[in-house]
């Protein structure tokens, strides 16, 4: 049987190092370009330093929002938080890269077949006469990029419609599961440490003098 000290060892080596492995809550951002090379949304958006998910969409809001209810589908829900959320497409998502120029080429973003600009709305407000506030990203291919409040659309307005303009679908970032490699590191780690404490414990008692 293990030596109980052993043991305690182990399991503290253990615990350090899930401590040390296990992600944090971070989580690389990826952009979502389908067969076509368009820009249909990406994960992993920082916004106010949480995570989320975003897809661009167009069509009525009630069509793309499960019936455009502001306090169930709307995830930002004020205009501070709807700024940031806009800002944030413009900082971490329409830039050019590998991917494609999602930046300089604002028609390779989703529901935009306009090259010159794209407008891309977060919408957050809902009035009582069925107008839909929505906050702007807009990327522009010559001119500087900026997000502008508000632009207001009727829960009819169809999107599909405007070549310049389309809708930005939040949702909460998926978990991120604890990748194989960590797990391996870690067992391999406390493996490791509890090899080099058997070879101190053997140093400090050779064979015949250790107390049974």
């Amino acid at each position: 049987m293990a030596h109980p000290s052993r043991l305690a060892f182990l399991v503290l080596t253990l615990c350090l190092s899930a401590f040390i492995l296990s992600p944090g809550p971070a989580q690389a951002l990826s952009l979502q370009v389908n067969g076509g090379g368009i820009l249909t949304g990406a994960t992993g958006v920082n916004v106010g330093g949480a995570l989320y998910d975003v897809q661009f969409l167009d069509g009525t809001c009630s069509a793309l929002f499960s019936g455009c209810d502001q306090t169930t589908d709307f995830i930002f829900q004020t205009q501070a938080n709807a700024l940031l959320a806009g800002q944030a497409l413009l900082d971490q998502v329409f830039l050019n890269s590998t991917l494609g120029n999602f930046d300089t080429g604002p028609n390779l973003t989703q529901g935009c077949t306009n090259a010159f600009v794209c407008n891309v709305g977060t919408p957050f407000q809902l009035t009582s006469t069925n107008i839909v506030s929505t906050y702007n990203s807009v990327n522009s291919s010559s001119l500087s990029d900026s997000t502008q409040c508000c632009s207001s659309f009727t829960t009819v307005f169809n999107s599909g419609t405007f070549p310049t303009f389309t809708y930005a679908r939040w949702s909460p970032a998926a978990a991120n599961p604890v990748p194989e490699p960590s797990t391996i590191a870690l067992f391999g780690l406390g493996l490791i440490a509890l090899v080099f404490w058997d070879y101190r414990r053997r140093q400090a008692h050779p064979t015949g003098t250790q107390n049974q």
